[in-house]
């Protein structure tokens, strides 16, 4: 492509349709429901496209990538905010400590037909959309031009998304803006929007009536143990689907219908191009007893001196300690290497040609069986009865 790369690596950031002075750049899809750039006749080739993609490897010497200053445990001390948060409630704590004045906040949603789109508020009691994971390719669309117009206006932005769409940022940026703070989440990898478009019909078709919300992380408490990975569907006729790591986000984990590009990416690493990187403290259960990530326990690590400067100002409103960036980096897999290539992907999308979605996933990707879960359920149970027991 006029982009440097092959449409492989491609991971649909948006940004060449951006910089293209002639909009000459538009987009299609593939096979596989990933988008890639088109070009258009009236394309002058500036080559501005090629300088600016964040996948090719010629630019990655124009970024600054950053080892972690510091890294902290943070649970937000806000009730509401925690329970409508992923983990714990790091996004919305720094959003309230960044955000004075004159801002915008720029994060993913789900539209109104549950495609996964990067948009703005200037208010930050509006940004409850851009919460909780989106497990799916998201389309930044024109944020990066609207994101340096409001830069040039004196306003502050906070602009989040994945490590490579904030490496894109900078890279059409050219210069680090002081009234920026790029924050980036932990990435696993981007999966199909026409795999979640299919799981999405599946359930209208089922229940009778249109998806009107979908939550990948509701937290919930059994009768013995929390989890924050219960996926929530409601639909138009009031009735709701609540599943345990659903089929969709098992497909996810192991990682069925990634793009391609993602097994490749040149920021799943310990240095990041943001100023603050956000997740999930998955390990924190093995640093701190008194901690359960499914509670909700978010990471934050602050790459920057700009990072450092916000992350202070959460600990009015946030239990935050300070941790080993070490501890933080074993522990989180998008922060030592990408998710390698499932060698059964090839074979999910041959039977989703003929077959439903559902059927595709636990026909290649199926859940342990039923001993074993059985027999996971009950160590937790003896792991609690020992805990309580002593």
């Amino acid at each position: 492509m006029k982009t440097g790369i092959e449409k492989s690596n491609c991971s649909g950031c948006d940004v060449c349709s951006n910089v293209c002075p002639v909009d000459a750049i538009s987009y299609e899809t593939d096979e596989f429901g990933f988008k890639y750039p088109v070009f258009a006749e009236n394309c002058i080739d500036c080559g501005l496209c090629e300088r600016t993609c964040p996948n090719n490897k010629a630019n990655l010497s124009r970024l600054a990538l950053n080892a972690p200053i510091s890294a902290y445990s943070a649970v937000s001390k806000d009730s509401d905010c925690l329970k409508n948060s992923a983990s714990g409630g790091a996004f919305s704590e720094i959003v309230d400590a960044f955000c004075e004045g004159d801002y915008a906040v720029f994060g993913v949603k789900f539209d109104d037909s549950f495609n996964a789109v990067t948009d703005f508020v200037c208010d930050k009691s509006q940004i409850a959309p851009f919460r909780k994971s989106k497990y799916v390719q998201s389309s930044p669309n024109s944020s990066y031009r609207q994101v340096e117009k409001f830069l040039k206006e004196g306003k502050k932005v906070l602009f989040t998304g994945t490590p490579c769409q904030v490496a894109a940022l900078k890279l059409f940026l050219k210069k680090d803006y002081d009234n920026l703070l790029a924050v980036d989440i932990l990435c696993a990898g981007f999966a199909s929007p026409m795999v979640f478009k299919k799981y999405v019909g599946h359930f209208e078709k089922k229940m009778g009536a249109k998806l009107v919300s979908y939550s990948f992380r509701e937290k919930r408490k059994s009768l013995w143990r929390y989890s924050a990975l219960v996926t929530r569907m409601e639909f138009a006729n009031g009735k709701s689907v609540e599943n345990f790591i659903d089929s969709y986000y098992r497909g996810f984990i192991k990682g069925l219908y990634f793009c391609d590009a993602c097994p490749e990416c040149r920021y799943a690493g310990p240095k990041r191009t943001s100023d603050i990187t956000i997740g999930d403290f998955w390990s924190i259960g093995k640093i701190d007893a008194s901690l359960n990530p499914m509670k909700g326990v978010s990471l934050i690590l602050a790459n920057t001196e700009k990072g450092v400067e916000t992350v202070k100002k959460l600990s009015l409103s946030m239990d935050i300690t300070e941790r080993s960036t070490q501890s933080a980096i074993i522990g989180n897999a998008p922060l030592n290497s990408p998710r390698p290539k499932n060698p059964r992907s090839a074979d999910f999308f041959k039977l989703l040609k003929d077959h439903d979605v559902v059927y595709c996933i636990n026909r290649v990707a199926p859940s342990p069986p039923f001993r074993k879960r059985v027999m996971r359920k009950l160590s937790r149970i003896l792991k609690l009865i020992f805990k309580f027991g002593r």
